[in-house]
């Protein structure tokens, strides 16, 4: 504790009172306000880019980007013990429900990537070959499955992990068709058009690094980086599908709020296609249950392959609103 009393006084702040919330974030009280202090995970390579998230924000007035304290010395930050450590408001969240403070968030994530959006021409040949080395290693996954589900099947008595496998294959055996079709189409407009967005990424954006209040925000920036924002939404997506109780439904709508703020290319749809129905995990949890008994409780096995169905089935659903969204155009399929 008296460490973090130091660092706040690099701030101009005498605590009365720190509350240890997790190992690196502490509250503190000075009898007039709250504060976190957190000990974040920035190094001295990635530190100029967490700098850069808030002269940023300050420039274009993101008030979406929760804000970090000044010390006396005008730095954003202090350095203790071989470590960056930042101060930040205390920001308490308002009372919302999960649908509302998903759809929110997936509004001000867009907004902030549409703030910050700039572009640049790259070399498709090389992306290129990249992906139809990703396409080509996908098409060798369906014999693959086919020959552990086979083999579960043979099984008189299957356990709900393997009757969970037979019962989700055709989910897998389709999402192994999307990958082609939305991998041939990606790459045919990076031909067309070898042009790659990007714009501030969160880097790890999912609820826990959200807080509502009369607008909603996001937390902790310490893995964030000027990338594909398609990455982004992917991540926030992925978390929600696999820790979040979410209806389809609703994260559907979430995600449109999202494209509402920021509209992706036909390119970033596919690509996003293709990262949703990425089969590996899956195909991972198969082999390793197969192979070698685990000490995991059969429960927790089968669980962790229910929630990977789930984020294929999610990837499933994204493919078939790509080609609606390509078929119909934004603003039709807005209207629907």
């Amino acid at each position: 504790m008296d460490s973090i009393t130091e660092i706040a006084k690099e701030y101009g702040i005498r605590p009365y009172h720190v509350n240890k919330i997790t190992e690196k974030v502490h509250m503190l009280n000075d009898g007039r306000q709250r504060y976190v202090v957190k000990r974040s995970n920035l190094t001295e390579e990635t530190l100029p880019v967490w700098e850069r998230v808030y002269h940023e924000a300050a420039a274009k007035k993101l008030a979406y980007i929760a804000p970090v304290c000044l010390t006396n010395n005008n730095k954003l930050y202090v350095e203790h013990s071989n470590a960056f450590f930042y101060m930040s408001p205390w920001l308490a969240d308002n009372e919302s429900s999960p649908e509302d403070l998903v759809k929110s968030a997936m509004d001000v994530l867009g907004r902030i990537h549409a703030t910050t959006a700039n572009c640049v021409s790259i070399q498709h040949n090389p992306v290129s070959k990249r992906f139809k080395e990703y396409q080509q290693s996908c098409e060798g996954l369906y014999e693959e499955s086919l020959h552990v589900v086979v083999a579960f099947e043979k099984q008189r008595y299957m356990s709900p992990f393997e009757l969970l496998a037979c019962t989700q294959f055709r989910i897998f055996d389709e999402t192994l068709k999307r990958i082609g079709r939305h991998t041939a189409d990606f790459l045919d407009n990076l031909e067309e058009d070898p042009v790659w967005n990007y714009s501030l990424c969160h880097g790890k954006p999912d609820l826990s690094h959200v807080v509502r209040r009369e607008y909603t925000c996001f937390v902790n920036w310490d893995n964030a980086g000027y990338e594909n924002p398609v990455f982004d939404l992917i991540f926030f997506i992925k978390s929600l599908v696999r820790d979040f109780h979410i209806s389809f439904a609703a994260l559907k709508e979430a995600t449109r709020s999202y494209l509402e703020q920021n509209r992706l290319s036909e390119k970033e749809l596919h690509l996003a296609a293709i990262h949703l129905l990425n089969p590996f995990p899956y195909i991972k949890l198969l082999q390793h249950y197969a192979e070698s008994p685990s000490a995991d409780t059969m429960v927790n096995q089968t669980k962790t392959l229910k929630i990977a169905g789930r984020e294929l089935q999610f990837g499933l659903d994204w493919s078939e609103f790509v080609y609606r969204e390509i078929a119909l155009g934004f603003d039709a399929e807005s209207s629907d």
